[in-house]
Formats: C-alpha cells, sequence, structure tokens
C-alpha cells in the first residue's frame, strides 16, 4: 500500500529540517514566508535521496 500525499509531504518536510515530530514541522512551515516552496524543495529533495531519506541529517555524508 502507498502512502498518501500527507504521509509523504510530512515525511520529506522532517528530513529536509531533520526533525522527528510533525508539530516540529508544522511550527517550522507556520513561520515560513513561502511555504509551498519549502514544501516543493523538501519533497524534492526527499524523492532525490531515496533510501538515505531515512538517515538523520546529521549522520548524512552531504551535509546542507
Amino acid at each position: 500500500m502507498s502512502m498518501s500525499a500527507y504521509e509523504e509531504i510530512m515525511l520529506a518536510l522532517r528530513f529536509f529540517f531533520d526533525v522527528e515530530e510533525d508539530e516540529n514541522v508544522n511550527e517550522i512551515i507556520g513561520q515560513d514566508h513561502d511555504p509551498i516552496g519549502t514544501i516543493a524543495a523538501a519533497l524534492d529533495d526527499y524523492r532525490s535521496v531515496g533510501d538515505e531519506a531515512n538517515i538523520p541529517a546529521s549522520q548524512r555524508s552531504n551535509q546542507k
């Protein structure tokens, strides 16, 4: 079964911001001046790394 769009977006944003809780994502996005642009960038980034998306940013070899 595939995940919903909401689930994929939240996973992408947690990956992008290197946070573990949805509440943290909501707080960050709520303060963003271009939330749609940030969500799109996060989703593109998340999709481009494949399995590496499960590795916290602090442990990735190519830090942002």
